[in-house]
């Protein structure tokens, strides 16, 4: 059974080498690690290019693609199954969660994301 590493690697080749694949690509050696602002204090938003939460190692059975994570596609997700949810744009702490902390909302559902 594929894992969310598997999905990982699948994903790094498909965008060429985008997908961050170990801690040393968070410290700023990725190009791809960009933060956008708006220049309101506390909107801003860092693009991780890759797993943004959950275990690498988890069996993964059913994947979800779609460009902006929504409550509704967690909830969705929780409902029909899904075990790995891959989003185009970026995932900002509680904005795409409805104030939940990701972490917790995440977890409920065993998602990878």
């Amino acid at each position: 059974m594929a894992t969310v590493r598997d999905i990982l690697k699948a994903l790094d080749v498909i965008t060429s080498g985008r997908v961050i694949t170990d801690s040393f690509g968070y410290g700023g050696a990725n190009p791809f690690v960009v933060t956008k602002t708006s220049g309101i204090p506390g909107k801003a938003v860092t693009e991780l290019p890759g797993l943004v939460w959950g275990d690498p190692d988890m069996p993964v059975k059913k994947v979800a693609v779609m460009m902006t994570l929504t409550e509704s596609a967690i909830e969705l997700a929780g409902a029909t199954g899904i075990d790995c949810l891959i989003a185009h744009h970026p995932i900002a702490e509680g904005s795409n969660t409805g104030g939940v902390t990701a972490r917790d909302y995440f977890n409920l559902y065993h998602l990878a994301v």
